[in-house]
């Protein structure tokens, strides 16, 4: 199925509910019980003005549910970092 932009909020907490475990148990984005936009849906049941229209995306056949537009199952992947601070070496192997 197509998946269009986001025009409404969850329609019930039933939704949202298996929006947030599908988000808790799938998506490697959601690292220790933090995400982004989970945290802005949270902030949206007391001001409508945090949902998060832009991240989120509607079935189109009109069944309801959403999905997430960063939502992944690939681990994210972090470049080393191996540069030395300036100062570095003269601190731990003196001026040569």
């Amino acid at each position: 199925m197509k998946r269009i932009p986001c025009k409404t909020p969850f329609s019930n907490g039933m939704e949202f509910e298996m929006f947030l475990e599908r988000c808790e148990s799938e998506c490697k984005r959601y690292r220790n019980g933090k995400c982004k936009i989970i945290n802005l849906c949270y902030k949206a049941m007391f001001d409508m003005k945090y949902f998060p229209y832009g991240e989120l995306l509607d079935w189109d056949n009109g069944c309801g549910g959403k999905g997430c537009r960063s939502f992944t199952t690939e681990t994210a992947y972090y470049r080393r970092r191996n540069k030395q601070c300036k100062g570095q070496y003269e601190l731990f192997y003196g001026d040569t």
